[in-house]
């Protein structure tokens, strides 16, 4: 698997384990408002006929839908969940010329839980997966695809590290002083 996965930023060592990203039907809203959008034109061409009206609202229908189509698909594909052999890493796409990129180094690993929620969801299987560490630090992986097995990757990966670096464990639990009896 070294080397089939490359990313910027990745470490000397790093390999990547899994690489999420959300299920396709999270664009579902998308989908609908673009189909809504299609049927202007030729709600337009039915009332109105050949005129101007038509004509600018199919020629502001060609820039804009396919527009809103790419820029979907954009927002998508570069919203990535990736887990390597350290860390896991949050690259959000928000907008076009907005992007968010949080990572969790694995040994800092708290909580990781999954929830499927509603009908789709459920009957998809997709849905979230929210990891915190020690630092109040959250990762929320929104929308994807099998949260159990993300979930369950999460946890093994992290507990393979654990296993693999006693010195991680070791570090991480802090150890209480024991208690002197006066007397």
């Amino acid at each position: 698997m070294e080397g089939k996965y490359l990313f910027d930023g990745q470490r000397d060592g790093e390999e990547v384990l899994f690489m999420w990203r959300r299920h396709p039907w999270t664009m579902a809203r998308q989908a609908f408002l673009t189909l809504a959008g299609t049927l202007i034109p030729v709600v337009a061409f039915a009332v109105f006929g050949a005129s101007l009206v038509t004509s600018i609202l199919i020629a502001i229908w060609l820039i804009f839908i396919p527009a809103l189509v790419w820029l979907t698909w954009y927002e998508w594909w570069n919203d990535i969940y990736i887990l390597t052999n350290q860390r896991l890493i949050d690259i959000d796409q928000k907008q076009l010329f907005h992007r968010t990129v949080a990572e969790v180094p694995l040994e800092n690993l708290q909580d990781v839980t999954f929830e499927v929620r509603g009908i789709f969801p459920t009957l998809l299987n997709y849905g979230n997966v929210e990891i915190q560490t020690a630092s109040f630090t959250e990762i929320d992986m929104v929308g994807v695809t099998d949260p159990q097995a993300v979930h369950q990757a999460v946890l093994r990966t992290a507990a393979k590290l654990r296993k693999d670096n006693p010195l991680i464990t070791s570090t991480q639990i802090k150890k209480k002083p024991p208690k002197r009896q006066l007397g």
